[in-house]
């Protein structure tokens, strides 16, 4: 999504914007903040995966998966403003994207940027669907990791927390 919200963002700084603040706000809504959040929470995770696959920490105490989860899961509630936002973000994108645009220049550069490698074949929409589909997508990871875990397991009962955690952010 950079390859298309970067030189928009830039574009504001020239005499010709791509898009008017609205008009970014409209289309892009809060992914920043979800963007930032992904950027903490995947680094985060790379930490813990490398200290939980390190030999060191083989014979130390491993810190769970759930202890991550349920510190960075709450910020999912960023979703939300960008998922309500999610149809008129399309709506604009679609009217933008028209033959008869009233705005050739942006049509123009969507269509470069999309034909770009960087790309693989998805269109701008493809990619504003991604983080509506990321908390969903979160509910099945942990569905799996709660089958794949023994009841029993203390784990068990946190993973089932955190799943409690995404639903409440995806209502």
């Amino acid at each position: 999504m950079q390859h298309f919200l970067t030189p928009i963002l830039a574009s504001l700084d020239t005499s010709d914007p791509l898009l008017t603040r609205k008009e970014i706000t409209t289309l892009f809504s809060n992914f920043i903040d979800i963007w930032n959040f992904h950027h903490t929470f995947f680094n985060a995770f790379t930490t813990h995966h490398r200290r939980q696959t390190s030999s060191s920490s083989l014979t130390s105490q491993s810190v769970p998966l759930s202890t991550l989860l349920l510190a960075h899961f709450p910020y999912l509630s960023l979703y939300r403003p960008f998922i309500t936002a999610f149809p008129a973000s399309i709506q604009l994108l679609s009217s933008l994207s028209q033959n008869n645009s009233p705005n050739p220049s942006f049509k123009a550069f969507i269509r470069s940027q999309e034909s770009h490698s960087i790309c693989a074949h998805l269109r701008l929409s493809d990619y504003l669907l991604t983080p509506v589909q990321r908390c969903p997508r979160y509910l099945l990871l942990l569905k799996d990791l709660l089958a794949a875990t023994d009841p029993a397991d203390p784990e068990w009962d946190k993973l089932q927390e955190v799943q409690s955690l995404v639903e409440k952010s995806t209502q």
